[in-house]
């Protein structure tokens, strides 16, 4: 929108030069351009030339109420907000090691923007939620491009044998990141068609469940101690016969459970155990990496 209150603001000078110099005879840009012995074509490069640069002349002498009128009338959402990397940057290409660390803790980061999935889940559903949801999933995956493309960017640059397998597990992470935001986001869209009695098992169960695993991959990603990455692998292993007791448990004749709610609830419970299956991958590359890291910092 500042490019096209630049425009503007360009426009509006140029247009009333140009009739004041068609109706009072004053040269002014039409005077000055056409006084160069050039082309047409080179005379209309050069009016385009004078627009921009007298445009932020302009705009220079007013930066301040500018930059308030566009920040009042269109502030920055929260997709914007959420896209923007906080440790990635094109100057850090010359130094791969650095560049590496820094992607790591963007990569951190990042495994912590999925603690809002059942944040929102947890409270009254309202209207906006849906786009939050939304923007939360895209700005994910944009933060995940960018750091895809840095670490293709670092590869092609020499590093030391542990620089470059922490690396590789990073990009595999990566993937495994992309699939678990993939996951939560099509859990988030099944959990509005839960009726109240199954919100009423969800509630205390499921969602309170999601939101202690993704708190313990946040805080494991961000630790630099193995054992935090253990400790989200004991509680991701393999649940499948859990998870099958819970389904004859709760979709037994007793319940009295609709169709619909009997699909929904097997929906969920099998995106619930996707999920537990993903984070205990990423566990295990979390691992893998710390041990390489204390290895390195041991050396």
């Amino acid at each position: 929108m500042s490019q096209v209150f630049f425009n503007i603001a360009a426009a509006l000078v140029f247009v009333s030069l140009f009739y004041l110099e068609i109706i009072t005879g004053i040269p002014l840009v039409m005077a000055l351009v056409q006084s160069f012995p050039t082309p047409m074509e080179q005379q209309a490069a050069l009016v385009c030339l004078i627009f921009n640069c007298g445009g932020a002349v302009v705009l220079s002498m007013f930066l301040t109420p500018f930059y308030k009128i566009v920040a009042r009338g269109w502030s920055t959402t929260s997709q914007e907000e959420w896209s923007r990397t906080a440790f990635l940057g094109d100057e850090m290409a010359d130094a791969p090691e650095v560049a590496r660390t820094l992607l790591t803790r963007e990569q951190a980061r990042l495994m912590c923007f999925t603690v809002r999935y059942p944040e929102i889940l947890q409270k009254p559903m309202e209207d906006e939620d849906g786009k939050v949801m939304e923007a939360l999933h895209a700005s994910f995956q944009t933060v995940s491009r960018e750091i895809e493309s840095h670490a293709a960017e670092i590869i092609k640059h020499p590093l030391d044998p542990e620089g470059l397998e922490i690396l590789l597990i990073a990009q595999n992470k990566q993937k495994q990141m992309e699939n678990l935001n993939d996951l939560l986001y099509q859990f988030t869209q099944t959990c509005p068609n839960l009726s109240g009695g199954l919100q009423d098992i969800f509630q205390p169960t499921f969602l309170q469940g999601l939101d202690f695993l993704l708190q313990t991959a946040c805080e494991a990603e961000n630790s630099h101690d193995p054992a935090d990455s253990e400790h989200l692998l004991h509680l991701t292993h393999d649940k499948a016969k859990v998870f099958q007791s819970i389904r004859n448990s709760y979709l037994r004749s007793g319940n009295k459970l609709s169709l619909e709610d009997r699909r929904v609830f097997l929906d969920l419970t099998g995106l619930f155990e996707r999920i537990g299956w993903t984070m205990d991958r990423i566990g295990k590359l979390q691992y893998a990496q710390k041990l390489l890291e204390r290895s390195g910092i041991a050396e």
